[in-house]
């Protein structure tokens, strides 16, 4: 039905005029209560006028949200659905349209339900940018600029729905009025707390509308600044003091606590008002007991003592000792009793409280937000929605929509809806497509920072899943579920294939320990890999600001894809692994994007992209490396460790250069090297384009400080030695050359020792070469050695045959007079060594004759070039053979042998030999009477021939001291330049050479 409602409350006035004038004692009310109810503003629109400001303010009390109300509206007919300016109101926003241009003004408060706001934008157009301002009760909530293109204007004004909306507001409205200029925020704030009721020069409420589906009536305007405020209370009979600990704080308070004994008063007189009879007006249940203990008294909620001293207690209590833990609080203070009984409980309400429906997956805040209301009696309780949602106590509890059935609840402890509950969806009314069956939803109190237990307490939402108990039922540690997977997701699958573009692996290498064998090439190498990456594909929940809380579960590692780093040079390929060493956390670098309305946990949804997996694992890896020991023991080694991403082709997987480090934690100096600075290099695998890979040299220089000690110090001071021995007197040629030998052996076994510990390579090392360089001059040392030697002995041999010759021609002239008898075995040496001096042709001749003499000498004279040619090596056996032929001949004989080689002129030496072997034979004999016959037989020969043979060994030795003293001087000489010629020559060489070879380590 459509009627006419105009108003003539007051005279008309001009348009653009202002009127001040206080307000008046009632103003019209208008009552949208159908989703056709719209009213249209019967005063004139110009639409020639061009609106460059405008202010637009009402009164509004919203009974129930609709998801989008319009509130009001400036149309222009001559354009379909054209919006000049207009203003919706939602639970959480308000949106300003102006010239078809929309936006979102967002206060911090959200608007409740059943009661009265005054809401005012203002538009101001300033420049390119156009201001807009929202108020809500007189206080600016909102600001936001933007650019308005087409003109504002219209020819028509509507409050609640136009004839484009689909439906209208449910409430009630009144004093809506537009100003073409922007209003003082003092003005909007008199309008706002009823002190004034100034009316617009655009639109003016007074000047009516036309109503259709609605209706109007009249109140006073100053209660409609009077918002309910003050204290209120819910009562509960026949309840455990558990029950009403839980009653109270599940409904967003606690169990009253007076101060004083009027508040106890105040408490039983509004209790006497609300209930017909005095059966509950004893006590009431109060939030203390001393159950943990005894005369300590706790409050439930927080578990803090209260001072005995603040406790209202009535005469003789408390008197209850063990047996009684609970207070209860009659009308004149405290008293302790059972807590096993049933009492009466009361809930204090500051102000009005607003419960969230949450696990129904609905996204709307007007079908989530609750408000609790005890209408229908002492103990009943029911929730009303903000839209048309609202849970009863049936024969169980029931979640509407109006009076269609959504779900219901199972049966739970104390039986109310707060807190976390099992209900059973209906199938009646469509929920997010959600088919009948179980389902998790909480009821609370808890606001968006905050966890619902499963008793509907609440604690910080940060508090959840940080590893510790904040609820009492212990329900914020269950659950902890971080990251949700999306359906079909595949861990084996890399994120590209989703965003279309290659994942990019950042990755951070903390080497906190090297070991190096050299000998094998190898370096062993203890080192924390981190990789992280994003996957858009997934979302978090509830990620913490300290990443240490946003771990990964181990069950859930597994599932997550992960890039696979394989280590090139290694011996075994070896790769990077997720199992129980791992670690993975979520970094949180972005916003919550969306809270996850399909749980009926609090859950913040934050998006996979831009929000980093962070995966990390220590390792011990022995990597095979490439040494050049050209410069050993002063060379610097670069060892690669090549890392290759082989969870997908470089298509799909790259590294992202600008954040991959390497960095070196432990030790500077290692037992054997010196560690330098990393070097990062990054290319492609060995086939072209398949694989990406990032080389991180190793820089290592060796510490030669062992090598110096343990090689070049000691072999520098052998080579010294030898050096030395070239000032050793020439004459002791054994200790010269057993000094360069043993320095020799020396050298070559630390040669041996410097190669086994190091691998063999084809090519000589900077110590190979100083070990044989060291070798190579004690060599040339001791061939100095023996060419100085062979310098010395020259002038010796030369006459060195002498006294052989001369033992020879003795045995050979005593041979002649050797008898020849039966052969005999002590006899045989005589042949044997006949045979040795004269041959085996003359070995059988009869005994020669003294006069045979002369030509034995001559015979010796032509042996003489041969004899100084044999030098037998073996003097001594031949002299030993010579002195027992001697012994063996005839004593009658041997003064015969003597006569004869004086009368050959024999030389002097041979004779000298010979009278010093008759006179040792002398002194030897034992046998006086031998002697004496042998002296005597002999005296005539020894008178005569002793004399000749001194006199001719004088002269012999005067001549040879002679020629031996021009011999000995040149050889000498000789000797002498060779030694410093050897010396030079070493010394030289030794210098030139260290100065080559530390000159090309240098350089």
């Amino acid at each position: 039905m459509i009627f006419l409602h105009v108003l003539h409350l007051l005279p008309l006035l001009s348009t653009f005029s202002l009127i001040l004038s206080v307000a008046p004692a009632e103003v019209t009310v208008l009552d949208l209560n159908e989703d056709t109810a719209s009213a249209r503003y019967l005063g004139h629109v110009p639409i020639e006028k061009i609106l460059g400001s405008v202010t637009a303010c009402g009164r509004v009390f919203i009974k129930s949200f609709k998801g989008r109300d319009p509130f009001m509206q400036l149309r222009l007919s001559t354009y379909h659905s054209s919006d000049r300016f207009r203003i919706e109101l939602w639970v959480d926003k308000v949106r300003p349209v102006m010239a078809n241009t929309w936006r979102f003004l967002m206060p911090q408060e959200h608007l409740k339900p059943n009661r009265w706001y005054h809401v005012c934008v203002t538009y101001e157009a300033a420049g390119p940018q156009s201001k807009y301002e929202l108020y809500l009760d007189g206080t600016a909530v909102a600001t936001l600029w933007f650019e308005v293109i087409w003109p504002v204007n219209g020819d028509g004004f509507f409050v609640g729905r136009s004839d484009s909306d689909a439906k209208s507001m449910d409430a009630f409205i009144t004093q809506v009025n537009m100003w073409d200029y922007v209003l003082d925020p003092d003005d909007i704030l008199s309008i706002a707390n009823c002190s004034s009721d100034l009316q617009g020069n655009y639109v003016s409420w007074n000047n009516g509308f036309e109503l259709t589906n609605m209706t109007s009536s009249t109140k006073n305007l100053e209660s409609l600044c009077q918002q309910t405020v003050g204290v209120t209370y819910m009562w509960f009979p026949y309840v455990s003091d558990k029950e009403a600990f839980y009653l109270c704080d599940a409904l967003g308070t606690h169990l009253p606590l007076p101060a004083d004994h009027g508040e106890c008063f105040e408490i039983h007189r509004v209790s006497r008002e609300a209930w017909s009879s005095n059966e509950y007006f004893f006590g009431f249940i109060t939030p203390l007991s001393d159950d943990i203990q005894e005369g300590k008294f706790y409050r439930n909620f927080d578990r803090q003592v209260v001072p005995y001293s603040k406790l209202l207690w009535t005469h003789d209590e408390p008197n209850g000792d063990v047996y009684e833990n609970c207070i209860l609080m009659s009308e004149f203070g405290y008293y302790d009793t059972e807590c096993m009984g049933i009492h009466c409980a009361t809930c204090k309400f500051e102000e009005q409280k607003v419960f969230t429906l949450r696990g129904t997956c609905e996204r709307e805040l007007r079908n989530t937000y609750f408000f609790a209301q005890q209408t229908d009696g002492v103990g009943s309780l029911w929730f009303k929605g903000y839209g048309r949602y609202q849970i009863q106590k049936q024969k169980s509890w029931v979640w509407l929509d109006g009076t269609t059935p959504i779900a219901t609840m199972d049966q739970a402890d104390f039986n109310y809806p707060m807190g976390r509950r099992t209900w059973t969806l209906t199938g009646q009314v469509s929920i997010c497509g959600q088919k009948s069956g179980k389902r998790q939803i909480s009821l609370s109190v808890c606001k968006e920072l905050e966890f619902t237990c499963d008793n509907a307490l609440c604690v910080a939402l940060a508090k959840r899943c940080d590893l510790k108990y904040d609820c009492q039922d212990q329900s914020d540690e269950k659950d902890c579920n971080l990251i949700s997977f999306p359906v079909g997701y595949r861990s084996d699958l890399p994120p590209t294939v989703s965003s279309g573009f290659a994942t990019e692996v950042s990755m951070a290498l903390t080497i906190s320990a090297l070991g190096v064998d050299t000998s094998k090439t190898q370096l062993y190498a203890t080192y924390l890999m981190q990789l992280w990456w994003q996957d858009d594909r997934l979302s978090y929940r509830n990620m913490k600001a300290s990443n240490s809380l946003n771990l990964v579960p181990p069950e859930l590692m597994h599932q997550i894809w992960t890039p696979v780093v394989g280590f090139v040079n290694t011996e075994r390929n070896e790769h990077t692994t997720v199992d129980e060493e791992s670690s993975m956390v979520v970094i949180r670098k972005t916003v919550m994007q969306e809270w996850n309305t399909s749980s009926s946990v609090e859950e913040e949804l934050y998006p996979g992209r831009g929000n980093d997996l962070h995966l990390s694992r220590k390792y011990t890896t022995l990597f095979v490396c490439d040494f050049d020991l050209n410069l050993y023991p002063f060379d610097v080694q670069r060892c690669a460790i090549e890392l290759q991403l082989m969870a997908a082709s470089s298509g799909q997987l790259v590294f992202q250069r600008q954040q991959v480090t390497a960095d070196y934690t432990g030790p500077n100096y290692l037992m054997e090297y010196e560690v330098g600075a990393l070097n990062l290099n990054f290319s492609y695998g060995s086939e072209s384009g398949a694989y990406r890979e990032v080389m991180i040299q190793v820089t290592l220089g060796r510490r030669s400080g062992y090598a110096i000690l343990t090689i070049y110090i000691p072999s520098l001071i052998l080579l010294i030695i030898c050096y030395v021995t070239l000032f050793f007197r020439p004459e002791i040629f054994e200790v010269r050359v057993m000094s360069a030998l043993t320095s020799l052996l020396v050298v070559a076994t630390l040669f041996t020792q410097a190669s086994s510990s190091l691998p063999k390579t084809s090519y000589f090392k900077m110590v190979d070469i100083w070990l044989l360089f060291c070798i190579g001059v004690i060599f040339l040392i001791i061939i100095f050695h023996a060419l100085v030697d062979a310098s010395l002995n020259h002038s010796e041999t030369s006459n060195a045959w002498v006294p052989a010759t001369a033992r020879r021609i003795i045995y050979r002239t005593a041979a002649k007079w050797l008898p020849e008898k039966p052969a005999r075995r002590k006899d045989n040496w005589k042949a044997s060594w006949r045979n040795y001096v004269f041959g085996a042709s003359t070995a059988s001749n009869s005994a020669a004759s003294p006069g045979d003499v002369p030509a034995i000498s001559v015979n010796i004279a032509q042996h003489d070039n041969k004899l100084r040619r044999r030098q037998f090596n073996d003097d001594e056996i031949h002299k030993n053979e010579a002195n027992e032929a001697f012994n063996h001949l005839d004593e009658d004989l041997k003064p015969d042998v003597i006569h004869n080689l004086h009368r050959d002129s024999i030389d002097v030496d041979i004779a000298n030999l010979v009278a010093a072997r008759l006179n040792k034979e002398k002194d030897d004999t034992r046998n006086m009477s031998k002697a004496k016959k042998f002296n005597s037989k002999h005296k005539s020969l020894d008178d005569q021939f002793l004399p000749h043979v001194e006199a001719v060994l004088t002269k012999k030795n005067k001549k040879s001291d002679a020629v031996e003293k021009d011999n000995g001087g040149s050889t000498n000489k000789r000797a002498d330049r060779l030694i410093l010629c050897s010396k030079i020559v070493i010394l030289v060489l030794v210098i030139i050479f260290n100065f080559a070879y530390w000159g090309y380590i240098l350089t």
